[in-house]
């Protein structure tokens, strides 16, 4: 049983796309890196939630016979489904109020799914060996996003200074 079971192909699917659309709104003050962040964290979050109601017996303790490995899995699962939850409502208060307070509560969401993907990386690495590489790569996004934040130009034109017209 696999502990962080992703549907790769429909993630894939929606990054080209966020990729594309993000692509032809590189001039607009919300496009090109910016938007596909918030478009894979608000995508991301119902691919993350359409995931877990497909492999909903994974979350029965009747259907795992070790006991053990399901409170494994639920501490490997939950914490990262929660983050991701966190960062998709971050994002649409972002989206909705375009202050430079979300932007920071967006980095502290980052750091708290960076964690929590940690988390399940190092449970599927030890647990949940076939998991462990999608787990790895997991890792890549909140990690991206959070240097993106750091030092985007666009991000501080935008949402500190609220310069819309000379956004990069």
């Amino acid at each position: 049983m696999l502990a962080s079971p992703p549907d790769t192909n429909a993630a894939a699917a929606f990054a080209v796309a966020g990729a594309i659309i993000g692509a032809f709104r590189s001039k607009s003050a919300i496009g090109g890196w910016l938007f596909f962040f918030l478009w894979g964290a608000i995508v991301g979050s119902f691919i993350t939630t359409l995931s877990l109601s497909a492999d909903q017996f994974n979350m029965l303790p009747s259907h795992w016979k070790d006991q053990t490995k399901y409170l494994i899995h639920l501490l490997s699962v939950c914490p990262r489904i929660a983050s991701v939850w966190v960062v998709a409502a971050i994002s649409i208060a972002l989206i909705r109020y375009h202050e430079w307070r979300w932007i920071q509560m967006l980095k502290i969401g980052l750091v708290a799914y960076l964690i929590t993907q940690t988390e399940t990386a190092l449970i599927d690495a030890f647990v949940f060996p076939s998991a462990r590489d999608a787990a790895v790569v997991g890792l890549f996004y909140p990690i991206v996003f959070l240097i993106y934040l750091r030092f985007s130009q666009r991000v501080v034109s935008v949402f500190k200074n609220h310069d819309w017209n000379t956004a990069p």
